[in-house]
């Protein structure tokens, strides 16, 4: 069975009234590995021109992207040799009298829109910010970079002297340090809703110059939770970036929508076998180290160094930084037609003529109007 897929994409800037631009060009990314988690660049039409006068050093703007995918399928020949059976040319020319090549084909397709279909149009929206705007008068262009909603806890930075950060239980903290910048905390892992804030130790203490991201990422990685804003501006503090999903892609057969496929093995990117963190504090120095559990003795050991500003517990934080970069130095680049269902976390199996191999999705970069998606899994085996 043939399948068309039409690809589409908007975006609206939340302001009053609400502003529509056409796109011409657009790029969205979703990476585990960056900070924002989510990164969009647009080129779009400069149409009456009102987006120049839209900027965004002077308030926080907000913006709605949607992409979108619609499927069918296309009727065997077999079944047009039934429709035309008896008639002459002059007929089959006189159904599309006065059509166009749009017509024709619409005559042999059939959307699957039907709830519960397993190739039911796909629809996702991104709310993310407004980070740049430039126009170029002479192509009658406006580009945009957008980033989620981390990108606008880079703006928030402490000046007033060291502060104690206030609340009763570590959710409290989490969240009053968002509730500056507008944003809730939509769910906690573990224990955090409930546990005193004293357990966070001096990582509750805002320093002068801290950004509120920073302040965030030091309590949040002292208990081991992950902090990132996801596609709904919603953020999360969570032991684990995973999702309960696992998606094919295939290289062959009729569902095939993968067209290229590059494997990479490196020392040089992403291969550690250790962690270690220091954490300096009025001037005293603390080491945390972690090493891959269940390895044989090696000679060597490849450590990726990190630093920390407060004290917490150096090896669970050691742990918890391998355990999100573990396998990064196996790598699988997918080229393949966009399927917006998939997002980082993912479990991603690669299906080839050649054979399988299983990993997690890191990143997916989404481009149109190519209606082509560049896919890279980790932890491949």
């Amino acid at each position: 069975m043939a399948v068309l897929s039409e690809h589409r994409t908007k975006i609206t800037l939340d302001l009053d009234p609400p502003m529509q631009l056409e796109v011409n060009t657009q790029q969205l990314t979703m990476d585990l590995e960056w900070v924002p988690f989510i990164q969009a660049t647009l080129s779009c039409a400069l149409g009456d021109g009102a987006i120049a006068d839209v900027d965004p050093l002077a308030d926080d703007i907000w913006a709605t992207l949607t992409v979108r995918k619609l499927l069918g399928r296309v009727d065997r020949l077999g079944d047009l040799t039934r429709k035309y059976r008896g008639k002459t040319l002059g007929d089959v020319t006189a159904d599309f009298a006065g059509g166009t090549l749009t017509d024709v084909t619409l005559a042999v397709y059939h959307d699957y829109t039907e709830p519960g279909h397993p190739m039911r149009s796909q629809d996702r929206d991104f709310r993310l910010m407004l980070r740049d705007q430039t126009v170029d008068r002479k192509a009658g262009t406006v580009a945009l970079s957008l980033a989620s909603g981390e990108a606008r806890l880079f703006d928030d930075a402490w000046t007033a002297a060291e502060y104690t950060i206030p609340g009763a239980t570590i959710r409290d903290c989490l969240e009053w340090v968002l509730a500056r910048s507008g944003f809730t905390l939509t769910t906690v892992a573990g224990e955090a809703p409930v546990l005193p804030s004293w357990v966070l130790g001096d990582t509750r203490i805002w320093q002068p110059g801290q950004t509120a991201w920073e302040v965030l990422q030091q309590m949040a990685r002292s208990r081991n939770y992950l902090m990132y804003c996801d596609e709904d501006g919603h953020f999360h503090a969570n032991y684990s970036r995973g999702t309960p999903y696992t998606r094919t892609l295939r290289s062959a057969g009729a569902s095939r929508s993968v067209v290229n496929a590059v494997e990479k093995r490196s020392r040089d990117d992403g291969w550690y076998t250790a962690v270690q963190v220091v954490f300096t504090r009025a001037g005293v120095t603390t080491r945390g180290f972690a090493t891959t559990p269940g390895e044989p003795v090696k000679i060597y050991t490849r450590t990726y160094p990190a630093e920390w500003g407060a004290p917490s517990d150096p090896d669970a934080l050691a742990e918890n930084i391998r355990q999100q970069i573990v396998g990064r130095a196996r790598s699988l680049e997918l080229l393949a037609v966009s399927d917006y269902a998939l997002t980082p976390g993912d479990g991603a199996v690669f299906i080839s003529p050649r054979g399988s191999l299983a990993g997690k999705c890191s990143a997916v970069q989404w481009n149109w109007p190519a209606d082509e998606m560049s896919v890279r899994m980790r932890e491949v085996a």
